[in-house]
């Protein structure tokens, strides 16, 4: 199946160097490198989180994990020690705690001052990266921003000696970019290079993590194609590196049924032998903390039912109930720890209630169609004059081709003579079912107000400033059926490129989409591009509108916003008739 632009000469630059030379460069470096030690390590007399892991797996024991950061490292410290002394002298337990850094962090040193700052942690001085592994004595998980970036190998040195074995987080690579980065032949030697360096920390217990709902694996449309995704990741780190790969999952997850099927076949992916990081929560909660609650403890208590059914290694997370609206403070999270704790007793007592054997039969359907995914891909990567044989050129093609046209070239939505049961095999996301739901909803919406079609004649730009994909879909969908012609730019798009684009492109508006705790300072310098250029359209911004002040906890931005001349919009119709008057 021929799709436009997917051929050697279009994927790979000519200077891309040989997988196996770098592979090499960077196993020398990793084998130099040193790890730890973690307060953790001296608490528990383990090397690493795999085997704290494992041990407790052996216990039978169903493990929490934790995720804080405020917006300075003595903050999200103190944080972080409240909250584990709480839970611990309330009767609960934290297992492990991740690590939330600003996405600038994957920046090398010298470039995150000037790039528009986030919600998560910043560390500026080897003495803060060194107190990392010493703030809690249970394991540290840096799940973000460390390796698929363009600070790949300083960020892992750094992450190892402070006693991170669990490094994030190879999704990045295929799905984020870097605020003001383009060279993406220096990022993915960077990348394999400290690839090399975990494969050669491999007995020392140090894992590359991948989480599958934040990158690819969350925009692809079927479940059965982020299986076989997990499968290409393996084949990639595993058998080409000699890395070993561990999975998370659960974002975008809601279907409770769905996540256990995920989680079985994750284990079997990796032969029962991995020990997992954690199940991530289940993000797609409501504006309504009160309504959170029954999400939450839906999905916790199926977390831990599948963890007593098949122990995996992968934590619980429970998800703060104010998550939708702010980052939480720290005794928002210690209260949904207890939450947590409480379910877990609950759970044990009405596990064998569960029947296990509709979960095992989409199990079985997710394995059948990832393994057509992951065998059509190869196929056809070395059709085209990929060498799937180096991690390199296996990278930076599949990069560049992108999950929907990966997806419509090698999914399992089209029926062949490769399945027997075609159709049958695909598993819609949660995610993409939600956005398609929600897009509907609001187009009938626009029909209903008599606003379809009143955006015939106008060009908008549309972007995101984040990785986040499917919101930017549901503006997309209403601002088509209103008739709009629109100029899609994609996820992480610098403020820069949107303004070079307008002006080329001649638009009647901007529309970004935003969720990470960015819109203000992302707003100043969108505002600053236009005034330099010269161009002046109306600007609109829609999604989590906060940003942090002055060290605090996000806060909402909207009146800011509108001070600045931006026009907020939570409302996406309200956008449609604000547009509609756009001459």
């Amino acid at each position: 199946m021929a799709v436009e632009g997917m051929d050697r000469s279009n994927l790979l630059p000519d200077e891309l160097p040989a997988g196996a030379e770098v592979l090499c460069e960077g196993q020398a470096i990793g084998q130099r490198m040193k790890v730890g030690p973690a307060l953790y390590m001296k608490e528990h007399g383990v090397a690493s989180e795999a085997e704290y892991k494992r041990r407790m797996r052996a216990k039978g024991q169903v493990m929490f994990h934790a995720q804080y950061s405020a917006t300075s490292w003595e903050e999200t410290a103190r944080g972080l020690r409240y909250i584990y002394d709480e839970v611990t002298s309330r009767g609960g337990r934290v297992d492990r705690w991740g690590l939330s850094l600003d996405r600038v962090m994957g920046l090398p040193p010298e470039m995150r001052a000037r790039a528009p700052r986030e919600t998560g942690v910043q560390l500026h001085t080897h003495e803060e990266w060194g107190q990392v592994g010493q703030v809690l004595p249970i394991p540290i998980h840096f799940g973000d921003h460390i390796v698929g970036t363009p600070a790949s190998m300083d960020n892992l040195r750094l992450a190892l000696e402070t006693g991170g074995t669990t490094i994030g987080n190879m999704a990045h690579y295929f799905a984020y970019e870097y605020p003001g980065w383009t060279d993406q032949v220096t990022r993915t030697v960077d990348t394999v290079k400290a690839l090399g360096a975990i494969a050669a920390l491999k007995d020392k217990g140090v894992v590359i993590e991948s989480n599958l709902n934040d990158g690819l694996g969350s925009i692809f449309h079927d479940v059965t194609s982020s299986i076989g995704w997990a499968m290409l990741e393996k084949y990639i780190i595993e058998d080409l590196i000699g890395a070993e790969l561990v999975h998370v999952f659960g974002n975008v997850v809601t279907d409770v049924h769905l996540r256990l099927a995920i989680l079985f076949a994750i284990d079997e992916i990796h032969g029962g032998e991995t020990a997992g990081p954690h199940v991530n929560a289940n993000s797609i909660v409501t504006d309504d903390a009160d309504r959170n609650a029954a999400i939450v403890g839906s999905y916790l208590f199926f977390d831990i039912v599948g963890q007593l059914r098949r122990p995996t290694g992968h934590a619980i997370y429970p998800l703060p109930l104010t998550e939708y609206a702010r980052v939480p403070s720290p005794e928002e999270v210690v209260q949904v720890q207890i939450l947590a704790h409480q379910m877990e007793q609950e759970a044990r007592r009405a596990a064998d209630l569960v029947d296990f054997r509709p979960i095992e039969r989409l199990k079985k359907r997710l394995l059948e169609g990832g393994q057509v995914f992951r065998d059509r891909t190869l196929r056809e990567l070395d059709h085209i004059g990929i060498d799937t044989t180096d991690p390199i050129e296996m990278l930076f093609a599949l990069r560049r081709i992108g999950a929907w046209r990966l997806e419509e070239l090698v999914g399992i939505g089209r029926r062949d003579d490769d399945l027997l049961e075609g159709d049958g095999l695909t598993v819609p996301s949660d995610m993409f079912s939600y956005a398609i739901a929600t897009g509907e909803k609001l187009q009938q919406g626009l029909r209903e107000r008599g606003l379809s079609q009143r955006l015939r004649g106008k060009k908008v730009i549309l972007a995101s400033t984040d990785v986040h994909e499917f919101g930017k879909f549901v503006v997309e969908m209403v601002l088509k059926e209103a008739g709009a012609q629109v100029v899609d730019m994609g996820v992480s798009v610098d403020a820069d490129a949107i303004v070079k684009t307008a002006v080329r492109a001649g638009v009647h508006a901007i529309c970004i989409s935003t969720h990470n705790g960015m819109a203000l300072e992302y707003a100043g310098g969108l505002l600053e591009e236009m005034k330099r250029s010269e161009f002046e359209v109306p600007v609109f911004m829609g999604g989590k509108l906060n940003q942090d002040i002055e060290g605090k906890l996000p806060r909402d931005v909207t009146t800011d916003l509108e001070e600045m001349g931006i026009t907020p919009s939570k409302d996406v119709l309200f956008m449609v008739e604000k547009l509609g008057g756009v001459r």
